[in-house]
């Protein structure tokens, strides 16, 4: 990594990979970019630590949708009928560019058939980062609910508890 612009470039991207792969049901990919991570939800005790426990952790709480409702997450053309967008983003490298952390808000905007399209909880996450042989990755990802939320009954199996 040449240096903190580059990396915070590449933060970023995993950041925004991310959520276009949850919106986009790619559950595997999701997988994939936080394999090296583990998962907090504080509010809620979650703890979710490498890859299999982080794909269990999305099987669980996230409903996936085809075109008849509710289906199962790895089925060709499920998705979970979201857009996750991460605004106020800030990240923060490290001087030896070897460790990085960041904070960000996310929205999460649903719409199904029957549910207009709309804002059905807000979040913060704050997560760090690790470089590894020149390639950045997470290393934990906590997700901090906020007290207010929407209608997450088309989102998720288990309504989160919030702060």
């Amino acid at each position: 990594m040449s240096d903190k612009a580059e990396a915070r470039h590449e933060i970023s991207k995993l950041i925004y990979a991310y959520s276009e792969a949850l919106d986009g049901g790619d559950l595997a990919r999701v997988g994939d970019i936080l394999q090296h991570a583990v998962v907090l939800v504080p509010a809620n005790g979650i703890e979710a630590r490498g890859r299999e426990a982080i794909l269990r952790m999305f099987e669980e709480y996230t409903i996936f949708y085809d075109a008849e409702g509710p289906a199962d997450p790895y089925a060709e053309g499920t998705h979970p009928h979201t857009c996750h967008f991460v605004a106020n983003l800030v990240i923060e490298v490290d001087d030896d560019l070897r460790n990085a952390q960041s904070r960000s808000y996310v929205i999460v905007f649903q719409a199904r058939p029957g549910f207009d399209l709309q804002p059905i909880f807000r979040n913060r996450y704050h997560d760090r980062f690790e470089c590894v042989d020149g390639a950045w990755r997470f290393v934990e990802r906590a997700e901090i609910l906020d007290e207010h939320q929407g209608d997450i009954r088309h989102h998720l199996f288990q309504a989160p508890q919030t702060v």
